[in-house]
């Protein structure tokens, strides 16, 4: 009985002891959970970039870029006599490189022809005018004939007033004015000039020469305007 009792003593002592221990150390583990501190909180700045905001406008502004390249004229025209004859003269600058002036003659045809032409044309208007003058004058005089015999009666055709002989005298009298106008033309046309300052590329009449209307005599080209081909690279035309 005493062997048991002694036993039983010494186990109660063992899990006492452990009690305690274990009592010991959650005791121990509260105390330091409780009395630990927090980690300190500290604040992270961003870093950014400094920037410099400033208003902005559009605005046209030139850009200059340099390049080289050919002169060449903007258009060349071809120098076609719009008359037939005969070239009787031609400027001093009408050679290859030549410049001229506008208006000026630079070559001069053989006018005789045209000019007897605007005469004979003159002279047909004067005919035509005369004729019409006449007709309208015996239409007055019809008219008042007609009056005397038939007092209170209308002419029953036009043909007594001479109404279809004044149509045709009108009719034939502008008929010769073009012509005039059209001799007149061809006559001024005898000199051969160009509207614009330039420079002649290439010429192939001369005096003695027979020129035929539509045939080409000249090239010519402005001064007064002018093209320059200029090659640029890619990162020059970004504007």
């Amino acid at each position: 009985m005493i062997k048991i009792n002694s036993k039983l003593k010494k186990a109660l002592i063992q899990i006492a002891l452990v009690v305690v221990v274990l009592a010991g150390g959650v005791k121990l583990a509260k105390k330091l959970v409780t009395s630990k501190k927090p980690p300190a909180r500290k604040e992270i700045k961003q870093l950014a970039p400094l920037l410099t905001a400033s208003i902005v406008h559009a605005e046209d502004i030139q850009i200059t870029i340099k390049g080289y390249g050919t002169v060449k004229p903007k258009a060349e025209v071809k120098v076609i006599p719009q008359v037939s004859g005969k070239v009787i003269a031609c400027h001093p600058n009408f050679v290859n490189g030549g410049f001229f002036k506008a208006g000026q003659a630079l070559i001069t045809i053989e006018s005789d022809d045209y000019r007897f032409a605007v005469e004979a044309a003159q002279a047909a208007v004067a005919r035509d005018q005369v004729r019409l003058d006449t007709e309208l004058a015996e239409a007055v005089v019809a008219k008042q004939e007609w009056a005397d015999i038939n007092p209170d009666k209308e002419p029953t055709s036009p043909l007594v007033l001479r109404e279809p002989q004044i149509k045709d005298a009108k009719a034939q009298l502008q008929a010769s004015n073009a012509k005039l106008a059209t001799a007149e033309l061809n006559l001024k046309r005898t000199v051969i000039s160009m509207p614009f300052d330039g420079r002649i590329a290439e010429e192939t009449g001369d005096i003695g020469q027979y020129l035929m209307a539509g045939q080409s005599v000249a090239t010519v080209y402005s001064t007064e305007s002018v093209e320059i081909v200029v090659p640029l690279e890619d990162h020059e035309l970004q504007w």
